[in-house]
């Protein structure tokens, strides 16, 4: 008598064959599942590692042109910069809403982005108010 399970049954096997056949069937498709899911993983792996290499790639390539700064204002003085030095400048914040003398909106601001950088802007108000203490300390005549 034959039946195919994936495991030989023949007259002259016993049950205890038919066991130990069955078991090392089963240590065997864990062993191949145990493979193709390791293999899988490092695939995945893979293809988080290229598609991660080619967001850097694209980020590390400037998506604007010097025509896209064009009309742009920087809040700081040029001596505020060295030559040969980088330095990052943002958007400065500014309030959107145009306001009259009561306080009311009349409209959306229009006025031209500024670029400033944050390190800049907050030596210079650190400065300011270091002004502003020294002279509160000074005597009144």
């Amino acid at each position: 008598m034959k039946l195919d399970l994936g495991l030989k049954i023949t007259d002259s096997g016993s049950v205890s064959d038919w066991v130990k056949q069955s078991r090392e069937k089963e240590k065997e498709t864990k062993k191949n599942d145990s493979k193709r899911q390791a293999e899988l993983l490092l695939q995945r792996q893979n293809e988080e590692e290229e598609e991660f290499l080619t967001q850097l790639q694209s980020r590390s390539k400037p998506s604007y042109t010097a025509s896209d700064l064009k009309g742009l204002k920087i809040m700081h003085d040029h001596k505020d910069f060295e030559a040969g030095q980088d330095v990052i400048l943002t958007l400065a914040d500014t309030n959107i809403l145009e306001t009259d003398e009561y306080g009311k909106v009349v409209g959306i601001q229009e006025t031209d982005d500024t670029l400033e950088n944050v390190n800049i802007a907050d030596a210079d108000r650190k400065l300011e108010r270091e002004k502003i203490m020294k002279r509160n300390r000074q005597p009144i005549y």
